[in-house]
C-alpha cells in the first residue's frame, strides 16, 4: 500500500488544492467586515480574526511563518492588504504536505464562520442560527457517514458547537450593552424633563448637553433605537415616551414606558 495514501501526500507546484482560495476569501471577507465596523469594535475584532485565519492558512500552505503572518493581521486593514499583496507577488510556495481528511473539514469551518458573521454579528438572530445549525449537522453526519471515520463526524459537530457557543456569548454581551445604554438614555431623558418640563421630542435633542452622542442599542447590524414621544393632551395628563430596541431580529423587541417605568417584551 502506498504510504502517501495513509499519511498524506506532498503537493507539487501546479497542483490545485480543492479549497485553494479559502485563505483569500477569508482575508477579503475580513477586510470588508473591518471596513463596515470602523466605529464598531465587535465588527473590527471579527474582521481581524477572519483576516488572521486567512493569512495563517496561506502561511501554512506555503511553508511560511504562521505566527508572523497572523500577527500582521492585527494591524487593521493595512496588515491584511499587505498580506494580499505578498500573496499575489509570491503565488508559488514550497511543497507542503496535504492531508485529504483535513480538506473535508474546511467546508464546515467556512460555513460556521459565515453563519456566525451573517446571523450572529449582522442580523443578530439566534433562532435562525439554531435552524441552520440543525440542518448543517444533519448534512455533516450524512456526508461523513460514507466518507470519513467517526472522529471526523465529531470534529464537524464540534465546529458547529463552538460557533453556537460564540453566538450565544455575543448575544449575552449585546443584551447587557442594550440594557446599559438604555439606562443612560433614560437617565438623560429624566434630566432633560427636570430642566425643561417635558421629555425630548427626539433622542438627538439630548446631544450634546445630556449625551455626547446617542449610544448604540447593540453591537450588531441592528444598532438603532426606536423612540416615540407622546405629548400631553390634557392638563392632568403628563407627557411620556417609549423606548424600543430589537434583541432578536425579526422576532423579539423590548419596550420601556416612562409612565410605568417598566420594560416589557413582545415576540
Amino acid at each position: 500500500m502506498n504510504q502517501n495514501n495513509i499519511s498524506g501526500k506532498t503537493s507539487q507546484p501546479g497542483d490545485t488544492p480543492r479549497y485553494r482560495y479559502t485563505d483569500i476569501v477569508l482575508i477579503v471577507v475580513g477586510l470588508v467586515v473591518t471596513f463596515l465596523g470602523t466605529y464598531n469594535p465587535i465588527f473590527t475584532l471579527i474582521g481581524i480574526i477572519l483576516s488572521g485565519i486567512g493569512l495563517g492558512i496561506w502561511a501554512k500552505r506555503t511553508g511560511r511563518s504562521i505566527i508572523g503572518w497572523v500577527l500582521i493581521a492585527l494591524i487593521p486593514i493595512i496588515g491584511p492588504m499587505i498580506g494580499l499583496g505578498v500573496m499575489w507577488a509570491r503565488r508559488e510556495g514550497p511543497p507542503v504536505t496535504v492531508y485529504p481528511e483535513r480538506r473535508n473539514i474546511t467546508p464546515h469551518v467556512v460555513a460556521a464562520f459565515i453563519i456566525f458573521l451573517v446571523f450572529a454579528v449582522v442580523i443578530d438572530s439566534l433562532g435562525i442560527i439554531f435552524a441552520f445549525l440543525v440542518a448543517l449537522m444533519v448534512i455533516a453526519l450524512k456526508r461523513v457517514k460514507s466518507e470519513h471515520p467517526v472522529r471526523m463526524k465529531l470534529i464537524a459537530i464540534g465546529i458547529y458547537t463552538v460557533m453556537l457557543v460564540c453566538a450565544i456569548a455575543l448575544k449575552a454581551i449585546n443584551n447587557q450593552v442594550s440594557l446599559r445604554n438604555a439606562s443612560v438614555i433614560i437617565a438623560a431623558c429624566e434630566q432633560y424633563k427636570t430642566k425643561k418640563g417635558v421629555y425630548p421630542d427626539r433622542l438627538n435633542n439630548l446631544v450634546p448637553e445630556y449625551l455626547s452622542k446617542v449610544p448604540v442599542a447593540r453591537y450588531s447590524g441592528i444598532t438603532g433605537w426606536t423612540y416615540f414621544h407622546h405629548s400631553k393632551k390634557r392638563e392632568d395628563e403628563g407627557d411620556y415616551y417609549t423606548l424600543q430596541y430589537s434583541y432578536e431580529s425579526l422576532f423579539g423587541r423590548r419596550f420601556y414606558n416612562s409612565e410605568t417605568k417598566q420594560w416589557r417584551s413582545m415576540d
